[in-house]
């Protein structure tokens, strides 16, 4: 399907035609699921000791006394078999999926931020890139980026090293950050000079959110009062101006009267008087409503950015639960398909055809078809809403592909 399709074939039946549109999703989407098999070095549930196992375990009870782990080093990819079949499995496994996939959605999230940069240099718009981007930007890295960063230095830190303290909780961490700023105890402290450096993020961030909602609204509210008040009063002189040309040329002077009566206006000061009426108060009123509605909707944009970069986080769960899923509902096929069946199940190899011929099914049905579809989905709805939020307006336009036979791209137009 993904080499010898036709682009222009059309198909009858609408499942095979979303699965021909959705091809490419399809084949990358089983790329990274190799990838992430071999990252938790498993396989149908699996584990694969490829590189043999890095804990020696050797001596762990001995004469009813708990002895310790000793690791011959990291395990140079993916996770060790090891902790497949330990109490704290479970446990292990979903604070590294849990980790990863916060992550990779601070990352994706960080960079649809780097990209909405290009639409204000691309407009010109270099009061939005100050004023909108940057503050944006810092306030992102200053909480949820620094919360990736502590998650690596925390993985990179030997804590079974004589001296250190043991691993302190990130969560309480994060949480500590902003209800005590600048407050770190020291059995928890995580690295030297902690205290100090998440107070000075958390002010940062602080400052960038009026900077978001304000600095911009009320430096475009002043220009355009000024410039206005410059445009009315020039108009004001230039109006008085034509206005005696105006009333020399018809004859109305003051006092008296030509042909047109007593307070009579020819038509031609009458044109004058339309092109340049008088200023009132409704202009004024107009300004101060624009502004509040600027102000409203750069309000709206603030708080969405800011509540978005914590629910759009959480969002990202999502790739958490989906493993967690996958990896749950392989586990229980292979034992009591295939383990329970097959191999434990006392039925020979008439078992073992019927345990695999069912496994087979069941992992077809349900990992393959509809948990891919499932995945496809959560897909969906991560790069249209958590990552393309970020930069991409969605204002009406017209979509507008890249077409490598299209005239315009032929041609240079």
């Amino acid at each position: 399907m993904f080499m010898k399709s036709d682009p222009q074939q059309h198909y009858t039946d609408e499942m095979t035609g979303m699965m021909h549109g959705a091809r490419y999703v399809l084949f990358l989407m089983g790329l990274f699921g190799l990838y992430c098999g071999t990252i938790y070095n498993d396989c149908f549930s699996v584990p694969i000791n490829a590189f043999g196992s890095h804990w020696d375990s050797k001596g762990y009870w001995i004469g009813g006394k708990k002895g310790t782990f000793s690791a011959n080093g990291p395990y140079p990819y993916g996770v060790d078999p090891t902790w497949y079949g330990t109490t704290n499995q479970l446990q292990f496994f979903n604070s590294l999926k849990m980790k990863i996939s916060v992550i990779l959605g601070v990352t994706q999230m960080t960079f649809g931020i780097f990209l909405g940069s290009f639409n204000h240099v691309y407009e010109r718009d270099w009061l939005g890139l100050f004023l909108e981007w940057i503050p944006r930007m810092l306030f992102m890295t200053c909480t949820f980026g620094y919360m990736i960063g502590i998650i690596i230095y925390k993985w990179c830190v030997d804590w079974s090293q004589p001296g250190l303290n043991s691993p302190p909780n990130l969560i309480q961490t994060m949480i500590k950050m902003f209800l005590s700023p600048g407050v770190v105890p020291s059995d928890s402290e995580l690295y030297p000079g902690q205290a100090q450096v998440q107070l000075y993020l958390i002010v940062t961030a602080l400052i960038s959110v009026p900077v978001m909602l304000l600095a911009k609204p009320c430096i475009v509210h002043f220009c355009c009062s000024g410039g206005a008040s410059k445009s009315r009063r020039h108009d004001t002189e230039s109006g008085t101006e034509m206005d005696q040309v105006a009333h020399e040329k018809t004859g109305l002077v003051k006092g008296g009267h030509k042909k047109g009566g007593y307070g009579s206006l020819g038509d031609d000061e009458k044109k004058v008087t339309d092109a340049h009426p008088p200023v009132n108060d409704h202009e004024e009123d107009h300004g101060e409503h624009s502004f509040s509605d600027v102000l409203i909707h750069q309000g709206i944009h603030t708080i969405e950015f800011v509540l978005g970069c914590v629910s759009n986080t959480a969002s990202y769960l999502r790739l958490w639960a989906l493993s967690l899923a996958h990896a749950e509902l392989s586990e229980v096929f292979w034992s009591k398909l295939i383990v329970g069946l097959g191999l434990e199940g006392g039925f020979g190899p008439v078992g073992m055809v019927i345990g695999f011929g069912a496994w087979f099914i069941a992992t077809f049905a349900v990992l393959l078809c509809m948990d891919t579809m499932e995945c496809v989905l959560h897909a969906l709805r991560l790069h249209w809403v958590e990552f393309q939020n970020k930069f991409y307006r969605a204002e009406g336009y017209k979509f507008d592909a890249l077409d490598f036979t299209s005239e315009a791209f032929l041609y240079g137009e």
